[in-house]
């Protein structure tokens, strides 16, 4: 028999399955829970490196590996589940998730007095997915804030400064990083105008620092980015990453989860959006500045994998048309 929903609860499980995105569009949800007089413990139960991501931000307090105690057979449906796993679920009060899949949700229902999801989404809709997770991931009366947003995630500084090393940069704030991917190749802005975007930042005094992931190091596009004459960081850990981006002065980037990541510390972000929708997938914050051409044709890049974009009748002008020093000229405003 299920225990009776609790307006307050004490034990909160976030389950994240999804992209680093996601994750963060998601996160200010969590942070909604944890007023001044009601702090539940948050526990994150997500990939190795988003879990570790989460953790080392300090606001939540346990993790729950998805590859362990048979947390797979969740999916299946009416599952018998192991017994360990039953009693660290049937800890909980509550269980968010952003996946939408039936029989997770119908198995997680079978231990916790509530589960909440956004449900399937709709590759249609133009609503922000921080307006659909606030009013989705939070408990009836739970009046949604989009002041969450910015700063929903920052290191200790002790973390910050692992960061400074990897710059080699000196006091805090004072780079210019830029990440030229993301995961769909059509979202990315020219490699060369990024270049141009670093020379010209360089001869402003401000060192520019290209950073790469593990989408990037497989792209044979920027595998002679070593050899341009700026700095660049490879092979860092998601923290490693927040580190680094703790310390930016300025952030340049496409429509990805970096990008989110940047925003959600706080960071000034100049994120470039074309195909995608910023209206949907944009970073929010004081500090963001999204720049998109709004063609007619924009969005064209939809969510639905089923869907493919039809083919480019413009030469991808939504992106081609943003030209480096349009960009410059966002840095000191």
């Amino acid at each position: 028999m299920k225990k009776p929903l609790l307006d307050k609860p004490r034990k909160i499980l976030f389950v994240h399955l999804g992209a680093l995105g996601d994750f963060l569009l998601a996160l200010p949800a969590l942070v909604a829970y944890q007023e001044p007089e009601n702090r539940p413990e948050l526990h994150i139960c997500a990939g190795g490196d988003i879990r570790r991501l989460a953790l080392a931000g300090g606001r939540f307090q346990g993790e729950v590996d998805p590859e362990g105690e048979g947390f797979q057979r969740l999916f299946s449906p009416g599952a018998a589940l192991p017994e360990s796993l039953a009693r660290i679920l049937s800890r909980f009060d509550l269980v968010i998730t952003t996946s939408a899949n039936q029989d997770l949700l119908a198995n997680l229902r079978r231990l916790v007095p509530a589960v909440l999801s956004p449900g399937k989404p709709d590759p249609l809709s133009r609503r922000h997915l921080h307006d659909e997770y606030l009013g989705a991931l939070l408990l009836p009366g739970m009046k949604p804030e989009i002041s969450l947003v910015e700063n929903s995630f920052s290191l200790p500084e002790a973390l910050a400064g692992r960061g400074r090393e990897l710059l080699k940069s000196g006091p805090r704030g004072r780079a210019l990083i830029i990440h030229p991917g993301s995961g769909g190749a059509i979202k990315c802005w020219p490699l060369t105008y990024y270049l141009d975007l670093a020379a010209r930042a360089s001869r402003m005094g401000l060192p520019p620092f290209f950073l790469l992931g593990p989408a990037e190091k497989e792209n044979p596009e920027f595998a002679n980015l070593s050899g341009s004459g700026f700095s660049v960081l490879s092979g860092l850990t998601l923290v490693e990453t927040a580190a680094v981006l703790a310390n930016a002065k300025i952030y340049v980037g496409n429509d990805s989860g970096i990008t989110h990541l940047a925003a959600a510390m706080g960071r000034p972000v100049i994120a470039i959006f074309g195909p995608s929708d910023p209206g949907r997938f944009g970073p929010r914050g004081r500090l963001v500045k999204i720049i998109s051409l709004n063609y007619e044709c924009s969005p064209c890049h939809p969510r639905n994998p089923q869907s493919p974009a039809p083919e480019c009748r413009k030469k991808r002008a939504c992106l081609l048309e943003i030209k480096p020093e349009a960009v410059v000229s966002f840095f000191n405003r």
